[in-house]
């Protein structure tokens, strides 16, 4: 009887078994699609990819693409180094021009000893297109020529010293005991170049002096040269001839006094 109830239970597990996978006896693929889940595509180990998984081609296409790129990289670079940057000048713009610093415009006309270090600064007004040098130099009338102080000073130079001891040590044309006349302008120009908006115009208004020391003389031994000789002054015949000019022009005075009283 239990060998029968173990069997009976057998069979009622195959059966239901076998209803339950009716495909299981025919077709192995059919079987195994429905027992194993559906997997998604991955490369190697981490999280799964979505969309197609296939690898890409990275290989860069021929040189002909990169030559036409130098070439338009070329072209582009001399388009940019040709291109040169401009500054529009307003139509009301006045030309540009130097404000004294030092000396001061309130200082008046100085005087400097041929040897000493004479400086000079400046500014700069209404100067729109800004010159690349400027030119520093003395002119002195008298010798009719330029005395250098500064020549092709880069922009913006604003100042100059002048060392006219070496200058005199040094130079073929020598400084003179004259008036010289500062002249501050565009190394690109002429000194005289009329003036253009926006631009600096060449500056000539500050005058100055230099003069050579003379040696120290005793006073014993100087000599004024423009004054009267002693011994000349105290000539007999001087003194004779201004006591007549004297009398003279008393005499005439008292007479044109007689006149006109008996008149």
């Amino acid at each position: 009887m239990r060998s029968f109830q173990i069997l009976g239970a057998v069979f009622i597990a195959f059966t239901t078994f076998a209803a339950a996978t009716p495909n299981m006896a025919g077709a192995n693929p059919p079987f195994r699609r429905e027992l194993l889940p559906r997997q998604t595509p991955t490369a190697g180990v981490g999280d799964a990819i979505t969309g197609d998984a296939t690898p890409k081609s990275t290989t860069t296409q021929p040189s002909e693409t990169g030559s036409s790129n130098k070439g338009s990289n070329k072209s582009s670079s001399n388009k940019s180094s040709s291109t040169k940057k401009t500054t529009k000048v307003p139509a009301t713009a006045l030309a540009g021009g130097v404000s004294m610093v030092t000396p001061a415009p309130t200082d008046g006309y100085q005087i400097y000893k041929i040897g000493d270090i004479v400086t000079f600064v400046w500014n700069y007004t209404n100067v729109i297109i800004q010159p690349t040098a400027i030119n520093v130099v003395a002119y002195c009338q008298d010798a009719s020529q330029d005395f250098t102080i500064s020549a092709n000073a880069s922009w913006p130079i604003t100042s100059a010293t002048w060392d006219t001891g070496e200058y005199q040590n040094t130079a073929t044309a020598k400084l003179l005991v004259a008036t010289y006349t500062l002249n501050i302008f565009d190394a690109s120009k002429q000194k005289t170049a009329g003036p253009t908006a926006g631009y600096l115009y060449g500056y000539s208004q500050y005058q100055f002096g230099l003069y050579t020391p003379q040696p120290y003389t005793p006073l014993a031994d100087f000599v004024c040269p423009t004054c009267a000789n002693d011994a000349n002054a105290m000539d007999p015949m001087a003194f004779r001839m201004v006591l007549a000019m004297g009398l003279v022009a008393a005499t005439s005075f008292t007479w044109f006094l007689t006149g006109r009283r008996m008149a």
